[in-house]
């Protein structure tokens, strides 16, 4: 799979929103929980793939 772009979305209503989306166009999406070094606050991640055609 080839990862396509990173958002950041930190209310989870909008994360899920625009990963239905995203999944009903074809496109691969999985979040993740990470840590704001500098504020020490949580970090909500999207990651968008796309998936490669037999072959390539």
């Amino acid at each position: 799979m080839k990862k396509l772009i990173e958002l950041k979305v930190a209310n989870e209503a909008d994360r899920l929103a625009i990963a239905s989306i995203l999944i009903k166009n074809g496109y691969v999406c999985s979040q993740a929980k990470t840590k704001d070094e500098s504020t020490q606050k949580a970090t909500y991640k999207l990651f968008v793939y796309q998936q490669e055609a037999p072959g390539e």
